[in-house]
């Protein structure tokens, strides 16, 4: 599996303290990483970000757009989007998870699971598939932070097209090709409440003291993953 990071100057702090966890994790040799950096972003610290992912990963692959993706939400994570699977269908070969950098794995061997997981699930998409009680988001809902196919450019271009969120207009579009999984967790909004039961330990320890020290913008989300997932 690809994991892509995709991170932006706002964000580059975040994604280092993300690789810094993972290498913490005891990193993820089995598969290979995309850095899709914004033009805009610092390039010591896209180099920085580089180093610390080699530590981690089996190769790492970065990939800067030709323009800065300035353009605001949701129209900067859109392109970011839309430029990573095109980028994947052009020049990689395999399947691919969106990690972006206010997500935190939960546990060592996550990708490994994760990886599992897709290969078995029987769909092109895996995520974690969620109702909302907001009425602009449609029922059910597939986490932005999921395993994409290789081959998925064009829904991105057009989940991409208008002025919504990627992830709400592509879960319109699906219809059928999206397995839900227990091992991606999605918090959205403002209070950011859990309403299962899940063994975090150390990990929301981590994220609870990351979350202090830097505040996420109103409005932006969080992926666990993988959880341990709710009894039945």
């Amino acid at each position: 599996m690809i994991c892509v990071i995709p991170f932006h100057s706002g964000d580059v702090s975040l994604a280092l303290d993300l690789l810094r966890w993972i290498e913490d994790l005891g990193g993820c040799r089995n598969h290979d990483a995309l850095l899709v950096v914004d033009r805009s972003t610092q390039w010591s610290l896209a180099v920085d970000a580089m180093t610390s992912a080699n530590k981690s990963f089996r190769t790492v692959n970065i990939a800067v757009p030709d323009v800065a993706f300035d353009f605001g939400w949701p129209q900067g994570p859109n392109a970011m989007f839309k430029f990573a699977a095109r980028y994947v269908e052009d020049n990689l070969s395999d399947h691919w998870l969106w990690l972006e950098p206010d997500a935190a794995p939960l546990k060592s061997g996550w990708l490994d699971t994760l990886d599992a997981a897709y290969k078995t699930c029987g769909r092109r998409f895996m995520g974690c598939v969620y109702r909302s009680n907001n009425p602009e988001i449609p029922l059910p809902c597939l986490s932005g932070v999921a395993v994409y196919p290789n081959d998925c450019a064009r829904e991105a271009t057009e989940a991409t097209k208008g002025t919504g969120a990627f992830d709400v207009v592509l879960s319109q579009m699906l219809d059928g090709a999206v397995a839900h999984t227990d091992l991606i967790r999605w918090i959205w909004g403002e209070k950011r409440e859990v309403s299962v039961t899940l063994d975090l330990g150390h990990a929301l320890q981590r994220i609870i003291e990351r979350r202090q020290s830097a505040p996420a913008p109103q409005g932006t989300e969080d992926a666990l993953l993988p959880a341990t997932p709710e009894p039945k």
